[in-house]
């Protein structure tokens, strides 16, 4: 078998595209579910009010997760992680507290 490469602005473009892909996909899933839980939770299915602070557990729950959506596919960008590592480090911190533990 033979091994293709690729050339490094093929390469590139490979991978602006798949980023973008990912940021236009993050932003879209932000957008959509995230303002149900900030308006009052009418179109949320499912959601039993009669519990006491259930509503306010699912707000505190959906706006980081839609922050994180949003900022989390800056951390792919090599240019950014070079230019500002404390940035970069912050932000993946952040992402594995977010991650469940074992």
């Amino acid at each position: 078998m033979s091994a293709v490469t690729m050339s490094r602005a093929l390469r590139r473009r490979w991978w602006w595209t798949l980023w973008s892909l990912l940021a236009v996909l993050a932003t879209g899933i932000t957008a959509y579910f995230v303002p149900p839980y900030l308006v009052g939770g009418t179109t949320v299915p499912g959601l039993d009010m009669s519990i006491p602070g259930y509503y306010v557990s699912l707000v505190f729950h959906a706006v980081p997760a839609g922050t994180a959506l949003l900022v989390g596919p800056w951390q792919f960008v090599p240019r950014l992680r070079a230019r500002f590592p404390r940035a970069h480090r912050r932000g993946s911190a952040a992402a594995g507290r977010a991650l469940p533990q074992q």
